[in-house]
């Protein structure tokens, strides 16, 4: 068995899961992010699109989540 990292995997199912439990729309999450988020690219994010470190921690923030439920 190789040693190393543990991979991680980004699971944009799961944010579309807890944006709408917290019912938000995507363009809603996007406008609460620091300098604001196009829909798209909430979208993109749930369909797979992986965004930065910084953006996984501060939708975590927003969505009252440990940051290891979307990017684990």
């Amino acid at each position: 068995m190789a040693m190393g990292r543990a991979v991680r995997r980004w699971d944009g199912e799961q944010l579309k899961i807890l944006r709408q439990r917290k019912r938000l729309t995507q363009a809603e999450l996007g406008e609460m992010m620091s300098g604001s988020v196009s829909q798209t690219s909430v979208c993109h994010w749930e369909r797979g699109q992986i965004p930065s470190i910084g953006r996984i921690q501060e939708i975590a923030n927003i969505l009252g989540v440990p940051f290891d439920t979307l990017y684990g």
